[in-house]
C-alpha cells in the first residue's frame, strides 16, 4: 500500500497496466502472413480450444475446492483484511454443468463466467485475436479494383476491435507493432522522456476522469484506453532498449515466461481457497505479521509448483487436443 499510494510506481499496480502488457505481447505473436479461409478457421478453432480447455480445468479445480475446502476461511479473511476481492469465485455454487457451460460457451463468447476471476480477459483477448487475424487476411487480399471495399472492411474490423474494449485493442496493437515499423522512438533520449512522462501521468491517474461513451455493451471506457496507451508506451520504450532486450531474452527468463499463463489462471483460486484456509489457521496461533508472511511464501511456492505441473500435464494435453482438432479442420 505504501508503494501504491506514495510513489510513481503505483501505475504498475493498475489492473489496466498489467492486462494491457499481457494482451499486447499476445498480439505481438500474430503474423500478417496470408491465411486463407481454411487456415483462418483453423486458427480460430485452435485458439478457442487453447483457451477453453485450460478454462475447464480451472473451473473444475474451483468446483473441487468449493466442495472440499470450506469457503468460511475466505469469508473470515475477507472481513479481517477488508478485501472483497477474496470473495470472488466463492459466491456461485458450481456444478459440473456450470463448469462445462462456463468453459466452452459463456466465458469466451459472452464474457460471463458466473463469477469474477482473472479469466474475464480471455473473452476480449479471443475476440481481439479473431478480428486481428481477419484484419490481416483482408489486408492480404486488397487489390486496386476493390480497394475502397477492402478499406471499408478493414475499418469495420478496427471499429469492432475498439468496441470490444482495451484488451482486444491491445492485442491488435501488438500485432500492428510487430508487422509495421517497430522503431517508434529511435533516439534514447526520446525514450527516456517518454518513460518519465508515462510515470508522472500514470502516478497522477491522468486519465481516470475520462468519461465512458456509448451505452451498455457498446460503451467505450476512455480512461481504460488512456491508461492502456501509457502502459504500451512504457513497454515499447523498454523493449526498444537493446540491453533490456538482452535481459528479457535470457534463457532462464524465457523458461519462467512459459509459466505465466497458468500462473495467471490459477493464482486467484489458490489464494481464495488454499491461502485463506492456511492463514485462518495461523491467524489464531501466530501474530498477524508472521501469519501473513508465512502464507505469502507458501502461496508463491504453491502457485509456481502448480503452474509447473500444469505445463507438464494440462498444457501438453491441451496441445495434443488442439493439434488433433486442427487436423480434423484441415480435412473438412
Amino acid at each position: 500500500m505504501v508503494v501504491y499510494t506514495h510513489t510513481l510506481c503505483r501505475f504498475f499496480f493498475s489492473r489496466v497496466f498489467t492486462v494491457s502488457v499481457f494482451s499486447f505481447l499476445s498480439g505481438y505473436l500474430i503474423s500478417k502472413k496470408v491465411y486463407g479461409k481454411k487456415n483462418l478457421i483453423k486458427k480460430w478453432v485452435g485458439r478457442y480450444f487453447r483457451f477453453s480447455i485450460p478454462l475447464f480445468f480451472v473451473y473444475f479445480f474451483i468446483m473441487l475446492c468449493k466442495r472440499n475446502l470450506t469457503s468460511q476461511a475466505c469469508e473470515y479473511m475477507a472481513d479481517a483484511l477488508e478485501s472483497r476481492w477474496l470473495l470472488y469465485g466463492t459466491e456461485t455454487n458450481f456444478t459440473m454443468w456450470h463448469v462445462l457451460k462456463a468453459s466452452f460457451i459463456t466465458t469466451l463468447f459472452f464474457g460471463n463466467s458466473s463469477f469474477e476471476t482473472p479469466v474475464w480477459t480471455l473473452q476480449p483477448m479471443y475476440i481481439g485475436y479473431v478480428l486481428t487475424t481477419l484484419y490481416w487476411n483482408i489486408c492480404a487480399k486488397i487489390d486496386a479494383k476493390k480497394k475502397n471495399y477492402f478499406c471499408c472492411l478493414q475499418l469495420v474490423c478496427v471499429m469492432l476491435i475498439v468496441m470490444n474494449g482495451f484488451v482486444a485493442t491491445a492485442v491488435f496493437l501488438g500485432s500492428l507493432y510487430r508487422n509495421k515499423k517497430r522503431n517508434i522512438f529511435p533516439q534514447e533520449n526520446c525514450r527516456r522522456i517518454v518513460v518519465v512522462a508515462v510515470l508522472l501521468l500514470g502516478a497522477g491517474h491522468a486519465f481516470s476522469n475520462l468519461p465512458m461513451i456509448g451505452h451498455g455493451r457498446m460503451s467505450i471506457n476512455l480512461s481504460e484506453f488512456g491508461n492502456m496507451g501509457l502502459a504500451l508506451l512504457f513497454l515499447i520504450c523498454m523493449c526498444e532498449n537493446s540491453r533490456i532486450r538482452d535481459i528479457l531474452n535470457h534463457k532462464k527468463l524465457a523458461e519462467f515466461g512459459r509459466l505465466s499463463f497458468p500462473i495467471y489462471l490459477l493464482h486467484m483460486p489458490i489464494v481464495t481457497f488454499c491461502s485463506c484456509y492456511m492463514m485462518m489457521k495461523l491467524f489464531n496461533r501466530e501474530s498477524f505479521t508472521e501469519a501473513y508472511l508465512f502464507t505469502e511464501i507458501f502461496t508463491i511456492a504453491l502457485v509456481l509448483l502448480v503452474a509447473f505441473l500444469w505445463n507438464c500435464t494440462v498444457q501438453k494435453l491441451c496441445d495434443k487436443i488442439t493439434n488433433h482438432i486442427n487436423r480434423l479442420v484441415e480435412k473438412i
